[in-house]
């Protein structure tokens, strides 16, 4: 858990999945997943609206606030190491090039992982 430079609240949780024991049969891929845990959001997304790159929200009905400006993300997100946010936009179930793997960097302006969270 890390929640270094982040919110009451909120913080990543990393997990290393890898293909022995429940995860045997896992024929994606392997290696880290990280996620953003929100727990202040009560439900599933914060103000009843899901929250990713190319949305924004209309306040006053016609100011238009980008995201992540807007505040609204999930409760529960993984960063997808790709940055394509397949699962917000009902892309796919997941894919190998969600895992963050040796080479990949995720913090302050790294390529990878840009998803409006400030990372410590």
């Amino acid at each position: 858990k890390i929640s270094h430079g982040f919110p009451q609240g909120e913080y990543l949780l990393i997990e290393n999945r890898q293909p022995i024991l429940f995860d045997a049969g896992m024929k994606r891929s392997s290696g880290i997943l990280v996620w953003h845990i929100d727990d202040s959001i009560r439900g599933i997304y914060s103000n009843g609206k899901r929250g990713f790159p190319g949305m924004s929200e209309v306040v006053n009905g016609t100011t238009q606030i980008p995201w992540p400006e807007n505040g609204n993300h999930y409760r529960v997100a993984l960063l997808q190491a790709d940055g394509n946010y397949d699962l917000e936009r009902a892309v796919n179930n997941g894919d190998a090039d969600d895992f963050w793997m040796e080479g990949k960097e995720l913090g302050p302006g790294s390529q990878e992982g840009r998803d409006g969270v400030v990372h410590p």
